[in-house]
C-alpha cells in the first residue's frame, strides 16, 4: 500500500487525492517514514509529516528539518520542528538555538541541553552565562555549569568579567562553592583588575 500511495501523494494532481494518500501514509507509521521525510519539502504537508516524524520518533528527518527550521515563517512549524529535534536531542540544531534572537527559544534549548556534559555545551553555556541579558538564561546557565564540575572553571572566571553585577556574584560563588584550584586567586586578580 505504501508504494502506491506515496506515489499518489507525490504526483497526483487533485488535491483530495494526495490528502487520502497523505493519511493513509500517516496510518502506516514507521514502514511511511521516508515518504514523511519527503513530505517535509511539501509545505501544505509540512507540518502533518513533522509531527508524524515526531511520533515514530524518527532521526531520519532530523537534518531537513533542521534545514526547514532558519526559513520557515509559521510559528506553529517551527515550533513542531523544535519539539521533534528537541524529543530526538539533536546536539548540533539545539546549539545553534542559543544563539537564536528569541530568549524563550535559548531557554528551551539551554533547558534540553543541561544534561550534556560536551565541551560545545559548556562552551555556549560559558558564554551565554557571561553575555546574557535575560535572568533566566543566565542562571540556567550557570545551573548547567555547576553541575559540569571542575570543567566549569574556566567559564565561570570568565563570568567575572560580565558586564551583569548579578552574573558576576554567581560565578564568585560557583567558583567558591565548587571548591575550583585557585579560584580565590581568580577571584582576587578580577577584583583588582
Amino acid at each position: 500500500a505504501m508504494g502506491p500511495a506515496e506515489e499518489l501523494f507525490r504526483r497526483d494532481a487533485d488535491a483530495e487525492v494526495r490528502d487520502a494518500a497523505f493519511r493513509l501514509l500517516e496510518a502506516l507509521g514507521r514502514p511511511a517514514e521516508e515518504a514523511m521525510v519527503g513530505a517535509l519539502d511539501d509545505a501544505g504537508y509540512r507540518l502533518r509529516a513533522v509531527r508524524a516524524l515526531g511520533a515514530m520518533k524518527s532521526a531520519k528527518g532530523a537534518a531537513r528539518m533542521a534545514q526547514l527550521y532558519e526559513g520557515e515563517a509559521r510559528r506553529e512549524v517551527k515550533s513542531e520542528i523544535f519539539a521533534c529535534l528537541r524529543a530526538l536531542g539533536d546536539e548540533p540544531f539545539l546549539l545553534r538555538r542559543l544563539r537564536d534572537p528569541d530568549a524563550e527559544v535559548r531557554l528551551e534549548a539551554l533547558e534540553a541541553l543541561r544534561a550534556s556534559k560536551s565541551a560545545e555545551v559548556l562552551d555556549e553555556a560559558g558564554r551565554l552565562f557571561a553575555e546574557e541579558a535575560e535572568s533566566r538564561l543566565v542562571e540556567r546557565a550557570y545551573a548547567l555549569l555547576t553541575a559540569a564540575g571542575a570543567k566549569a572553571a574556566p567559564h565561570l572566571l570568565r563570568g567575572l568579567k560580565s558586564r551583569r553585577p548579578q552574573t558576576r556574584i554567581r560565578a564568585i560563588e560557583g567558583l567558591r562553592d565548587g571548591g575550583h584550584e585557585g579560584a580565590l586567586e581568580a577571584i582576587g586578580g578580577a577584583l583588582l583588575k
